[in-house]
């Protein structure tokens, strides 16, 4: 397995530049956005006809984010049955072959997961739900019960513990990114051998950190074939220098004590060591299986990363919102709805 410090085969990032001096598309795009807002409220855009298609996984990617060659065992925790859904609380052991040890990104721990299994009869698809940074997964947890009375199989991942005491700086951050990856992928192959899910019909819903993570699993997990991606962007260095979020600048703040650094080091070392960056591995990911949702006046991940990861992903169908990153739970209603018409289209799907 490759060091997690090496320089993979991904798209190289751009050099950050002040607002002023973005590139014209990137400006006539934030106007159109604007413009389209003001006269609609919430701006809906088709994928653009000449999207291109994605790019193959070059074999160091591969390599990277490859799943242990391991047995998945599951133990369950609890089981509930409610009206429109079962929910399965379980865990997933890797029991590696012969006992030989994890490479230190791999999933080392049991990883636990929900799964809202509908009711209604027959094979039929199922949603993983990459968790946002932080809280106790009410919101991912309101899309579960949505995609279970909808006739959908949904998937919440727990993430892992995350140490925001760690000195480790942007390696840390690489190595977390992707042991997430990996776990998602861990998970879905699991999903695949469940009697009630339909393993051709897989898609991934995130937002946030989830939306980071679910970008960069689209890129290399070929099971999915439908990804709604919520209140994202990139780079991730771009994203720690500009956020006004408490979430991370407090973490960041306290990092940069410790270490005596200052923003523009940490984000050089976040550049240059970060490869599991949603930008850099944007163009493996087909345009047509992303439904992009983002929002206007986002000040935990501005919109100008939104765009920015939107181009990189070859424009795909957007969503814009006229809210900030946490005023968009009022815009709730309204994302299910286009999500489950997303996820319907890409399935070949019908109403029920």
């Amino acid at each position: 397995m490759t060091s997690t410090t090496q320089t993979f085969e991904t798209v190289p990032l751009r050099p950050h530049t002040p607002a002023p001096k973005r590139d014209a598309l990137e400006a006539c795009s934030l106007r159109l956005v604007s413009v389209l807002l003001i006269l609609t409220g919430c701006a809906h855009m088709p994928m653009r006809g000449h999207s291109r298609p994605p790019l193959p996984v070059p074999p160091p990617l591969i390599e990277r984010y490859h799943i242990p060659d391991a047995t998945i065992r599951e133990d369950q925790t609890e089981r509930h049955t409610l009206p429109d859904y079962r929910l399965r609380c379980l865990t997933l052991h890797l029991d590696h072959a012969d006992n030989k040890p994890l490479d230190p990104i791999a999933p080392n721990q049991p990883i636990d997961i929900e799964l809202y299994e509908t009711r209604r009869a027959g094979r039929r698809p199922a949603i993983l739900v990459s968790p946002i940074l932080g809280g106790s997964y009410p919101i991912e947890r309101s899309f579960c019960r949505f995609f279970a009375r909808q006739g959908f199989h949904a998937v919440l991942v727990h993430r892992e513990k995350i140490d925001f005491g760690s000195d480790r700086g942007a390696v840390y951050v690489e190595e977390m990114l992707a042991r997430a990856v990996i776990t998602n992928r861990v998970v879905i192959q699991w999903m695949a051998t469940q009697p009630a899910i339909d393993p051709e019909r897989l898609g991934l819903f995130g937002i946030s950190l989830g939306g980071i993570v679910g970008i960069m699993t689209a890129a290399v997990e070929p099971s999915l074939n439908a990804h709604v991606i919520a209140l994202t962007g990139g780079s991730i260095a771009d994203i720690f220098r500009t956020t006004s979020d408490p979430t991370l600048t407090i973490p960041r703040n306290r990092y940069l004590e410790r270490t005596a650094s200052t923003t523009e080091q940490l984000c050089a070392s976040l550049q240059d060591t970060v490869n599991t960056d949603p930008l850099r591995l944007a163009a493996y990911v087909d345009p047509a299986s992303i439904l992009f949702i983002t929002a206007r006046f986002d000040r935990t991940i501005r919109p100008r990363y939104g765009l920015q990861l939107w181009r990189a992903l070859g424009e795909p169908e957007l969503v814009a919102l006229p809210s900030g990153h946490y005023s968009a739970i009022i815009w709730l209603p309204y994302i299910r709805r286009a999500t489950i018409r997303f996820f319907r289209r890409r399935f070949d799907w019908p109403s029920e």
